[in-house]
Protein backbone atom coordinates (compact mmCIF):
# COMPACT_ATOMS: atom_id res chain seq x y z
CA UNK A 1 0.00 0.00 0.00
CA UNK A 2 2.64 2.50 1.02
CA UNK A 3 4.55 1.90 -2.23
CA UNK A 4 1.47 2.03 -4.48
CA UNK A 5 -1.23 4.60 -5.02
CA UNK A 6 -0.99 5.73 -1.40
CA UNK A 7 2.36 7.42 -2.07
CA UNK A 8 0.45 10.40 -3.42
CA UNK A 9 -1.80 10.80 -0.39
CA UNK A 10 -1.83 14.23 1.19
CA UNK A 11 0.49 14.19 4.24
CA UNK A 12 -2.36 15.22 6.55
CA UNK A 13 -4.56 12.33 5.39
CA UNK A 14 -1.93 9.61 5.00
CA UNK A 15 -1.97 7.97 8.42
CA UNK A 16 -5.76 8.08 8.65
CA UNK A 17 -6.18 6.37 5.28
CA UNK A 18 -3.53 3.77 6.14
CA UNK A 19 -5.39 2.99 9.36
CA UNK A 20 -8.77 2.72 7.62
CA UNK A 21 -7.33 0.53 4.85
CA UNK A 22 -5.59 -1.94 7.17
CA UNK A 23 -8.65 -2.17 9.44
CA UNK A 24 -11.02 -2.98 6.59
CA UNK A 25 -8.51 -5.35 4.99
CA UNK A 26 -8.03 -7.20 8.27
CA UNK A 27 -11.78 -7.75 8.65
CA UNK A 28 -12.33 -8.30 4.93
CA UNK A 29 -14.68 -5.33 4.73
CA UNK A 30 -15.27 -2.88 1.86
CA UNK A 31 -13.01 0.16 1.99
CA UNK A 32 -14.58 3.61 1.53
CA UNK A 33 -12.98 6.91 2.45
CA UNK A 34 -12.63 10.53 1.37
CA UNK A 35 -9.12 11.92 1.23
CA UNK A 36 -6.77 14.17 -0.73
CA UNK A 37 -4.29 13.32 -3.45
CA UNK A 38 -1.33 15.52 -4.34
CA UNK A 39 -0.91 15.44 -8.09
CA UNK A 40 2.29 16.22 -10.01
CA UNK A 41 2.91 19.92 -9.78
CA UNK A 42 1.51 20.08 -6.23
CA UNK A 43 -2.18 20.32 -7.17
CA UNK A 44 -4.40 18.86 -4.42
CA UNK A 45 -7.50 16.91 -5.38
CA UNK A 46 -10.24 15.50 -3.17
CA UNK A 47 -11.26 11.94 -4.04
CA UNK A 48 -13.59 9.21 -2.87
CA UNK A 49 -11.77 5.88 -2.75
CA UNK A 50 -13.72 2.63 -2.72
CA UNK A 51 -12.38 -0.93 -2.88
CA UNK A 52 -13.39 -4.51 -2.16
CA UNK A 53 -11.23 -7.58 -1.73
CA UNK A 54 -11.15 -10.44 -4.22
CA UNK A 55 -11.18 -13.63 -2.18
CA UNK A 56 -10.39 -17.15 -3.43
CA UNK A 57 -12.55 -20.17 -2.68
CA UNK A 58 -10.18 -21.03 0.13
CA UNK A 59 -10.69 -17.59 1.71
CA UNK A 60 -7.35 -16.14 0.61
CA UNK A 61 -7.30 -12.46 -0.40
CA UNK A 62 -6.07 -12.38 -3.99
CA UNK A 63 -6.19 -8.63 -4.47
CA UNK A 64 -8.43 -5.57 -4.43
CA UNK A 65 -10.68 -3.95 -7.02
CA UNK A 66 -11.68 -0.36 -6.55
CA UNK A 67 -12.37 3.06 -7.95
CA UNK A 68 -11.23 6.58 -7.20
CA UNK A 69 -13.72 9.37 -7.93
CA UNK A 70 -12.82 13.05 -8.08
CA UNK A 71 -15.05 14.92 -5.59
CA UNK A 72 -13.12 18.20 -5.52
CA UNK A 73 -16.06 20.31 -6.72
CA UNK A 74 -18.38 18.81 -4.12
CA UNK A 75 -15.90 19.41 -1.28
CA UNK A 76 -15.37 23.02 -2.36
CA UNK A 77 -19.13 23.55 -2.40
CA UNK A 78 -19.38 22.07 1.11
CA UNK A 79 -16.60 24.37 2.36
CA UNK A 80 -18.36 27.41 0.88
CA UNK A 81 -21.63 26.34 2.52
CA UNK A 82 -19.96 25.89 5.90
CA UNK A 83 -18.28 29.28 5.62
CA UNK A 84 -21.58 30.92 4.69
CA UNK A 85 -23.40 29.28 7.59
CA UNK A 86 -20.69 30.32 10.03
CA UNK A 87 -20.95 33.91 8.80
CA UNK A 88 -24.73 33.90 9.22
CA UNK A 89 -24.50 32.37 12.70
CA UNK A 90 -22.05 35.08 13.75
CA UNK A 91 -24.39 37.72 12.32
CA UNK A 92 -27.39 36.29 14.18
CA UNK A 93 -25.34 36.09 17.36
CA UNK A 94 -24.47 39.77 17.06
CA UNK A 95 -28.08 40.72 16.29
CA UNK A 96 -29.39 38.92 19.38
CA UNK A 97 -26.65 40.49 21.49
CA UNK A 98 -27.57 43.99 20.32
CA UNK A 99 -31.31 43.37 20.74
CA UNK A 100 -30.74 42.07 24.27
CA UNK A 101 -28.65 45.10 25.20
CA UNK A 102 -31.13 47.55 23.69
CA UNK A 103 -34.03 45.94 25.54
CA UNK A 104 -32.09 46.17 28.79
CA UNK A 105 -31.40 49.85 28.16
CA UNK A 106 -35.11 50.50 27.54
CA UNK A 107 -35.98 48.63 30.72
CA UNK A 108 -33.51 50.74 32.70
CA UNK A 109 -34.93 53.96 31.24
CA UNK A 110 -38.46 52.91 32.21
CA UNK A 111 -37.26 52.10 35.72
CA UNK A 112 -35.60 55.50 36.03
CA UNK A 113 -38.72 57.23 34.72
CA UNK A 114 -40.96 55.40 37.19
CA UNK A 115 -38.81 56.69 40.06
CA UNK A 116 -39.45 60.26 38.96
CA UNK A 117 -43.21 60.13 39.36
CA UNK A 118 -45.55 59.61 42.30
CA UNK A 119 -48.51 58.68 40.11
CA UNK A 120 -49.23 55.05 40.99
CA UNK A 121 -51.07 54.38 37.74
CA UNK A 122 -48.06 55.56 35.74
CA UNK A 123 -45.70 53.53 37.95
CA UNK A 124 -47.81 50.40 37.31
CA UNK A 125 -47.68 51.00 33.55
CA UNK A 126 -43.90 51.40 33.63
CA UNK A 127 -43.56 48.24 35.73
CA UNK A 128 -45.75 46.18 33.39
CA UNK A 129 -43.80 47.43 30.38
CA UNK A 130 -40.52 46.48 32.07
CA UNK A 131 -41.76 42.95 32.76
CA UNK A 132 -42.72 42.44 29.11
CA UNK A 133 -39.40 43.80 27.90
CA UNK A 134 -37.52 41.59 30.37
CA UNK A 135 -39.41 38.50 29.12
CA UNK A 136 -38.17 39.17 25.57
CA UNK A 137 -34.71 40.16 26.73
CA UNK A 138 -34.25 36.81 28.49
CA UNK A 139 -34.94 34.98 25.21
CA UNK A 140 -32.35 37.02 23.34
CA UNK A 141 -29.89 36.55 26.19
CA UNK A 142 -30.33 32.77 25.92
CA UNK A 143 -29.82 32.94 22.15
CA UNK A 144 -26.66 34.98 22.55
CA UNK A 145 -25.16 32.39 24.91
CA UNK A 146 -26.25 29.41 22.84
CA UNK A 147 -24.48 27.83 19.88
CA UNK A 148 -27.89 26.98 18.40
CA UNK A 149 -30.73 29.28 17.45
CA UNK A 150 -33.51 26.71 17.14
CA UNK A 151 -33.78 25.46 20.72
CA UNK A 152 -34.60 27.51 23.78
CA UNK A 153 -35.06 25.65 27.04
CA UNK A 154 -38.44 26.82 28.30
CA UNK A 155 -37.88 25.58 31.87
CA UNK A 156 -34.62 27.51 32.26
CA UNK A 157 -36.23 30.64 30.83
CA UNK A 158 -39.25 30.29 33.12
CA UNK A 159 -37.08 30.10 36.24
CA UNK A 160 -35.26 33.31 35.33
CA UNK A 161 -38.52 35.04 34.45
CA UNK A 162 -40.08 34.05 37.78
CA UNK A 163 -37.08 35.42 39.68
CA UNK A 164 -37.56 38.80 38.02
CA UNK A 165 -41.33 38.88 38.54
CA UNK A 166 -40.97 37.97 42.21
CA UNK A 167 -38.57 40.87 42.61
CA UNK A 168 -40.90 43.49 41.14
CA UNK A 169 -44.38 42.18 42.08
CA UNK A 170 -44.08 40.05 45.22
CA UNK A 171 -42.55 42.50 47.68
CA UNK A 172 -44.33 42.08 51.00
CA UNK A 173 -45.90 38.82 49.86
CA UNK A 174 -44.75 35.32 50.77
CA UNK A 175 -45.34 33.51 47.48
CA UNK A 176 -43.42 30.39 46.53
CA UNK A 177 -43.09 28.74 43.12
CA UNK A 178 -43.00 25.11 42.07
CA UNK A 179 -41.75 24.71 38.49
CA UNK A 180 -42.14 21.14 37.31
CA UNK A 181 -39.18 19.60 35.53
CA UNK A 182 -39.51 19.49 31.77
CA UNK A 183 -37.47 18.98 28.65
CA UNK A 184 -39.30 21.30 26.28
CA UNK A 185 -37.26 23.28 23.78
CA UNK A 186 -38.86 25.78 21.42
CA UNK A 187 -37.80 27.64 18.30
CA UNK A 188 -37.50 31.39 18.79
CA UNK A 189 -40.74 32.01 16.83
CA UNK A 190 -42.63 30.22 19.63
CA UNK A 191 -40.36 31.00 22.57
CA UNK A 192 -41.03 34.76 22.50
CA UNK A 193 -44.87 34.55 22.54
CA UNK A 194 -44.61 31.85 25.23
CA UNK A 195 -42.40 34.11 27.30
CA UNK A 196 -44.94 36.94 27.04
CA UNK A 197 -47.83 34.62 27.94
CA UNK A 198 -46.00 33.33 31.00
CA UNK A 199 -45.10 36.89 31.96
CA UNK A 200 -48.76 37.95 31.87
CA UNK A 201 -50.14 34.94 33.73
CA UNK A 202 -47.53 34.96 36.49
CA UNK A 203 -47.49 38.74 36.97
CA UNK A 204 -51.33 38.82 37.10
CA UNK A 205 -51.32 36.10 39.76
CA UNK A 206 -48.74 37.97 41.84
CA UNK A 207 -50.44 41.36 41.46
CA UNK A 208 -54.09 40.40 41.92
CA UNK A 209 -54.10 36.99 43.57
CA UNK A 210 -52.44 37.82 46.89
CA UNK A 211 -52.65 40.60 49.44
CA UNK A 212 -49.63 42.09 51.18
CA UNK A 213 -48.34 39.71 53.83
CA UNK A 214 -50.32 36.80 52.41
CA UNK A 215 -48.72 33.42 51.80
CA UNK A 216 -49.31 31.54 48.59
CA UNK A 217 -47.99 29.08 46.05
CA UNK A 218 -47.91 29.13 42.27
CA UNK A 219 -47.29 25.99 40.26
CA UNK A 220 -45.99 25.99 36.70
CA UNK A 221 -45.73 22.85 34.63
CA UNK A 222 -44.45 22.58 31.07
CA UNK A 223 -44.74 19.29 29.24
CA UNK A 224 -44.77 17.62 25.84
CA UNK A 225 -48.04 16.12 24.68
CA UNK A 226 -48.57 13.29 22.21
CA UNK A 227 -48.64 14.45 18.61
CA UNK A 228 -45.86 17.04 18.90
CA UNK A 229 -47.75 19.49 21.12
CA UNK A 230 -46.81 21.50 24.22
CA UNK A 231 -48.83 22.15 27.37
CA UNK A 232 -48.16 24.99 29.83
CA UNK A 233 -50.11 25.13 33.07
CA UNK A 234 -50.02 28.03 35.55
CA UNK A 235 -51.97 27.42 38.76
CA UNK A 236 -52.22 29.69 41.82
CA UNK A 237 -54.06 29.43 45.14
CA UNK A 238 -54.83 33.12 45.33
CA UNK A 239 -58.08 35.09 45.22
CA UNK A 240 -58.89 33.83 41.73
CA UNK A 241 -60.64 35.48 38.82
CA UNK A 242 -64.26 36.36 39.67
CA UNK A 243 -66.79 34.00 38.09
CA UNK A 244 -68.53 36.85 36.23
CA UNK A 245 -65.35 37.66 34.25
CA UNK A 246 -65.13 35.94 30.88
CA UNK A 247 -61.48 36.00 29.85
CA UNK A 248 -62.46 35.50 26.22
CA UNK A 249 -64.42 38.77 26.16
CA UNK A 250 -62.78 40.86 28.86
CA UNK A 251 -61.13 44.12 27.77
CA UNK A 252 -58.16 43.73 30.13
CA UNK A 253 -55.01 44.46 28.12
CA UNK A 254 -53.07 41.61 29.75
CA UNK A 255 -55.67 38.90 29.15
CA UNK A 256 -56.36 40.22 25.65
CA UNK A 257 -52.63 39.93 24.94
CA UNK A 258 -52.64 36.32 26.24
CA UNK A 259 -55.59 35.43 24.00
CA UNK A 260 -54.01 36.93 20.90
CA UNK A 261 -50.62 35.35 21.54
CA UNK A 262 -52.02 31.87 22.15
CA UNK A 263 -54.70 31.80 19.48
CA UNK A 264 -53.07 33.82 16.69
CA UNK A 265 -49.31 33.34 17.12
CA UNK A 266 -49.14 29.90 18.72
CA UNK A 267 -52.27 28.52 17.04
CA UNK A 268 -53.23 27.11 20.42
CA UNK A 269 -56.10 27.08 22.87
CA UNK A 270 -56.68 28.29 26.43
CA UNK A 271 -58.57 26.61 29.24
CA UNK A 272 -59.35 28.32 32.57
CA UNK A 273 -60.47 26.65 35.78
CA UNK A 274 -61.51 28.38 39.01
CA UNK A 275 -61.02 26.08 41.98
CA UNK A 276 -59.36 27.54 45.06
CA UNK A 277 -57.50 29.98 42.85
CA UNK A 278 -57.03 30.14 39.09
CA UNK A 279 -55.56 27.61 36.72
CA UNK A 280 -54.64 28.47 33.13
CA UNK A 281 -53.77 25.71 30.69
CA UNK A 282 -52.25 26.58 27.32
CA UNK A 283 -51.84 23.98 24.59
CA UNK A 284 -50.31 24.52 21.16
CA UNK A 285 -48.63 22.49 18.41
CA UNK A 286 -44.85 22.40 18.34
CA UNK A 287 -43.53 23.91 15.14
CA UNK A 288 -40.76 22.38 13.12
CA UNK A 289 -37.38 23.83 14.07
CA UNK A 290 -36.47 27.21 12.58
CA UNK A 291 -32.85 26.26 12.27
CA UNK A 292 -31.21 22.98 11.28
CA UNK A 293 -28.49 21.28 13.28
CA UNK A 294 -25.97 22.18 10.62
CA UNK A 295 -26.68 25.87 10.58
CA UNK A 296 -29.14 28.66 9.91
CA UNK A 297 -31.95 28.35 7.40
CA UNK A 298 -33.55 31.26 5.63
CA UNK A 299 -31.28 33.71 7.43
Amino acid sequence: LRDGWARNLHPEDRERVYSEWYRTAKDNLPFKSEYRFVRPGGVTTWVLGEATAEVSKTGEVMGYVGTITDITDRKRAEELTRASLKEKEELLNEVHHRVKNNLQIISSLLDMRSMRTSNQEAIDLFTDARSKINAMSLIHSALYRSDRFDQICLEEHTRKLVEFLLYIYARGKDVTFDIKQSDVHLPVSQAIPCALVLNELVSNALKHGYREGQKGAIEISISRLPGEAVSIRVKDDGAGIPAEIDIFNVDSLGLKLVRNLVQKQLNGKIRVERNGGTEFTIEFPLLHKDVSKEGVKNA
